[in-house]
């Protein structure tokens, strides 16, 4: 039999809570998604070809509360929210171009009984998960009972240039709503995070503009700029330095910051350009 998997400890005392039993299916915990609730996804068999459950945990015990499993062949999951609980996932080879998902589960935590399965067409939806990371997904937040994810840039039509939108879908029944946010002219917009009711995104900006930090009204989905950066040549140079793609972006307090994720050496073909690691951006 074998032993593989988690282990959680007591901060405050030290004590080992729980660990890994061994088992005869070659079963182990790939990774755990946190905050309001434990979950974790766990993998059982073949790992070219295994069979993904995701199971909502006690923290204290380790044992699960519920299981859902994905369809077969499922190779890796990434949890979205674990209150109320998503998970994302290629099945196939759905996600196209890239994104890592083809397909949202909704799934009610309590039995493990699938709420619904929301299709997302790689070519339209927008968001990324890295293939192995069982958390970190950007650019799709869950809340007020909906997933909202942006739209593929495309173009605008007129002189509006390349644009986007953020659209919601309804958890409890996996059909598209009637939210709409609009990107504005050469603007590109992503969804960041809740407040509240309401939805926080961040506003990529033309090359002659600042970018903008916007909180979207959960129920009227009308925007209201929270912060605008300036249009200065010096500033813009330093926000757009930044590949969305491979960026993490926090907005808390009224501040913006945006890191990247990845380290690389100096390019000769980088000549005098700045390159950023961390940038901050305030109101005040």
């Amino acid at each position: 039999s074998l032993s593989r998997g988690g282990a959680v400890w007591d901060l405050a005392t030290g004590a080992q809570r729980w660990a890994p039993e061994p088992n005869s299916e070659n079963c182990a915990d790939r990774g755990y998604g946190g905050g309001k609730a434990l979950v974790a996804i766990r993998g059982c068999g073949d790992y070219s070809s295994p069979q993904l459950t995701v199971q909502p945990l006690n923290p204290v015990t380790g044992k699960a509360v519920s299981s859902y499993a994905l369809p077969r062949g499922v190779q890796y999951a990434h949890i979205v929210s674990t209150d109320p609980l998503v998970v994302a996932a290629e099945v196939g080879s759905g996600a196209g171009a890239g994104s890592g998902v083809s397909d949202y589960f909704s799934i009610d935590a309590k039995t493990g009984k699938l709420r619904s399965r929301i299709a997302a067409d790689a070519n339209k939806y927008g968001g990324k998960c890295d293939s192995t990371n069982v958390e970190g997904c950007r650019y799709m937040v869950v809340g007020n009972d909906r997933l909202y994810l942006p739209t593929e840039e495309h173009d605008g039509g007129g002189d509006t240039g390349r644009v986007n939108e953020i659209l919601s879908f309804d958890l409890a029944t996996g059909k598209q709503t009637s939210d709409k946010a609009d990107s504005g002219t050469r603007y590109a917009i992503y969804p960041l995070r809740m407040d509240g009711g309401n939805l926080v995104a961040y506003k990529r900006p033309p090359y002659d503009k600042g970018g903008q930090v916007v909180s979207i009204d959960g129920g009227t989905f009308k925007q209201t700029v929270l912060l605008e950066n300036p249009s200065d040549k010096s500033v813009r140079d330093v926000e757009t330095s930044f590949s969305l793609d491979g960026a993490e972006l926090r907005f808390q307090n009224g501040r913006l910051y945006i890191a990247d994720t990845i380290l690389s050496a100096e390019s000769s073909y980088s000549g005098d350009e700045k390159r950023y690691l961390v940038a901050g951006f305030t109101t005040g």
